[in-house]
């Protein structure tokens, strides 16, 4: 068996294996949390920065 996990073929194989197997998991299944930022409300600008928490301080034009 330890000649067997000598050779590079058989160790990238394995690599590979694991590899493979653990992107199709975690591309099917909600292992991952969507991490993104929710999507802007429809609105103007002012809607958008008073649901983010900001201040807009109006300008003269």
């Amino acid at each position: 068996m330890a000649t067997v996990l000598r050779k590079p073929v058989i160790i990238a194989a394995i690599v590979a294996a694991v590899s493979i197997t653990t992107i199709i998991l975690v591309d099917h299944t909600n292992l991952i949390v969507d991490r993104r930022a929710p999507q802007t409300p429809p609105g103007t600008t002012f809607n958008t920065v008073n649901d983010a928490g900001a201040t807009v301080n109006p300008t003269r034009a």
